[in-house]
C-alpha cells in the first residue's frame, strides 16, 4: 500500500507522469492515490523528489484465541491475596494509625513542660505527720 505524507508533498506531478496506471492525481496542488486503480509498482516512489510517497507495510495483528486472552488477564491467587491485603490495610489499619497519632501528638503538644508547671502551681503545704483527733470536753 502506498501512502502520501501531504505535508511533504509539493505538487509537482512527477509521480502523476510517470505512474503507468493512472492512479495518481493532483488535487488542490497535492497528490493523491486512488487505491482502487494502484498496482502498487512503486514507480511513484523512485521518481518523488521530496520522498513524499512511501510504501506502507501493514502491519502484522496477531490473532488469540479469547481462552488464552481471559487465561493471560486472570489474576492469580498471590495477586489476589495481596490485593485484599492492601484494601484492608487501606480501609481498617491507616485510619487506626493516623488517629492514634494524632491524639499522640495532640498529648504531647497540650503537656506543659515540667519546671514550667511547677512554677506555675500555686504551692499548697500541707502539715506533715498524722492529723489527730482532739476530743471535746477534757482538758
Amino acid at each position: 500500500m502506498l501512502t502520501i505524507e501531504l505535508d511533504r508533498c509539493d505538487g509537482c506531478g512527477a509521480c502523476v507522469e510517470v505512474c503507468p496506471e493512472g492512479a495518481i492525481s493532483l488535487v488542490d496542488g497535492v497528490a493523491r492515490i486512488d487505491s482502487g486503480s494502484c498496482t502498487e509498482c512503486e514507480a511513484c516512489v523512485q521518481v518523488c523528489p521530496t520522498g513524499a510517497i512511501r510504501v506502507a507495510k501493514p502491519i502484522a495483528v496477531r490473532e488469540e484465541p479469547a481462552a488464552a486472552v481471559a487465561e493471560r488477564l486472570r489474576p492469580s491467587t498471590l495477586a489476589t491475596l495481596v490485593g485484599a491485603t492492601l484494601s484492608f490495610i487501606g480501609s481498617q489499619l491507616l485510619p487506626r494509625a493516623a488517629d492514634a497519632i494524632v491524639n499522640a501528638l495532640d498529648r504531647r503538644l497540650s503537656k506543659k513542660p515540667a519546671d514550667e508547671s511547677r512554677e506555675a502551681a500555686p504551692t499548697t503545704e500541707k502539715r506533715g505527720g498524722r492529723r489527730q483527733r482532739r476530743r471535746g470536753g477534757r482538758g
